[in-house]
């Protein structure tokens, strides 16, 4: 998987995770949100201005067995 622009993002409420940074422009890091037209969200609760958030890529599928967890 690689980081994609934000404007391609899938804006249908379904999870991404999205790179991060502040307003003067540092990096802050990586979250999972969800995005609908206006406004991401994370499982906090936390808003993220569409500003902040530059990058995003598909979350990688769960482990498909016990062993996977170890």
């Amino acid at each position: 998987m690689k980081w994609m622009p934000i404007d391609t993002a899938p804006k249908d409420g379904a999870s991404i995770l999205v790179a991060v940074y502040e307003e003067d422009g540092s990096y802050w890091g990586q979250d999972i949100v969800a995005w609908n037209d206006t406004i991401f969200w994370d499982s906090a609760g936390y808003d993220w201005q569409p500003n902040m958030i530059t990058h995003w890529m598909p979350l990688p599928p769960p482990p498909t067995d016990e062993q996977e967890w170890d």
